[in-house]
Formats: C-alpha cells, sequence, structure tokens
C-alpha cells in the first residue's frame, strides 16, 4: 500500500501564524506512511519558497479577488485528482468552505481551529452548522476552542479532537537574548 497522501489547506501565502503550524507540521512527521502537499488559497508567496526549499510539493489556487473564488473549486478538484491526495487538513474559513464544496473528491477532511473566535460573526457559525457534515474532524489547539466552537456552531462536540500546539525549540536556540537568558539562570540549551 502507498502512502496517505495528506494536502495542507491554507489561506495566505504570507507566513502567518496557521500557516506556519502547517509548514511545521509537514516539515516535523517522521511518519514515512505520510506524504504532504501544500497548496494556499492566495498567489505565490514566501510559505511556497520555505516550502520547496524543505522539498515539499508547494501549490496555489491562485485567488486574487472574490470573481477568482468562482474558478477554485476546479482547481482544487484537479490538484487533488492530480496529486491523488487522500486526507485534507484546512486553516482557515475561506479554505474550510471551498473544501466542503468539492468533498466528493477526497476521503477525509479534517478542519483546524486554533482560536476562540470571538470575532466571528453569527453568519459564519451558522454555514458551519449548515456544512459540519462534510467535515470528519475538528481539530482544537485548546478544550476551550473546541467547546467554544461546539456550542456557538452548534456542532456535536464528539466531532471535535484537542491536540496542543507545540514548539520546536530549535527555532529559538539561536536567539541571543534567550541564550543570554539562559546563562543568567544556568538553564540548559534546549530550555526556551
Amino acid at each position: 500500500m502507498g502512502k496517505i497522501k495528506i494536502l495542507q489547506l491554507i489561506t495566505s501565502s504570507a507566513v502567518r501564524g496557521s500557516e506556519s503550524i502547517a509548514l511545521n507540521q509537514i516539515r516535523s512527521s517522521q511518519n514515512a506512511d505520510f506524504q504532504y502537499v501544500l497548496c494556499s488559497l492566495r498567489p505565490l508567496g514566501k510559505i511556497h519558497e520555505y516550502a520547496k526549499t524543505a522539498g515539499i510539493p508547494a501549490y496555489s489556487l491562485e485567488i486574487r479577488s472574490p470573481l477568482d473564488f468562482l474558478f477554485a473549486p476546479g482547481r482544487l478538484k484537479r490538484l487533488i485528482k492530480e496529486q491523488e491526495i487522500d486526507l485534507v487538513h484546512v486553516y482557515g474559513l475561506s479554505s474550510d468552505l471551498l473544501c466542503r464544496w468539492v468533498r466528493s473528491s477526497f476521503s477525509v477532511l479534517v478542519t483546524a481551529i486554533h482560536s476562540v473566535y470571538t470575532y466571528r460573526k453569527p453568519l459564519e457559525f451558522w454555514l458551519d452548522h449548515f456544512s459540519h457534515r462534510a467535515v470528519d474532524l475538528f481539530i482544537s489547539n485548546s478544550r476551550l476552542g473546541a467547546d467554544y466552537y461546539a456550542q456557538k456552531a452548534q456542532i456535536p462536540r464528539e466531532k471535535f479532537s484537542v491536540i496542543h500546539t507545540g514548539v520546536d525549540p530549535e527555532q529559538y536556540s539561536k536567539v541571543p537574548s534567550l541564550n543570554r537568558f539562559r546563562q543568567r539562570w544556568g538553564l540548559p540549551a534546549e530550555t526556551l
């Protein structure tokens, strides 16, 4: 049996919170059974450069305007078919709703929830409630986030799993102020 192909679908091409989490998840994966592909809704950008440098296939649906969103479902379906994607892990409402729209193109849809979305409008929670059956699993980085989202969108809490976002200490090992802090307090190098 071949590798399970996972598409990490992000909204932006900039290096931001969710985009960094997706890229770090791919980079740190130790499971030889998985093969990752990265795709953004927005045109190619810095995140794609980082992905390609790390040997990760990276694509874009090239959405520059609301009109481009009309062509995105076809582009996404084509990418999923060409790359033989088994599972799609989405970050962000636009990516999520787009995947729910083309759900018949792949086996599993996982939605990431990285906050307690107090800023979300009622319409956005209604859209989630209306289309949540297309999602196999919601992953939240906190129990509070999962509870809040389940309650606001009226989605069964059983569809949620909590996986706390980790920190890679290697990212911070060369930061001079952290090194001075460690030395001052006699902390080992692997301590943040």
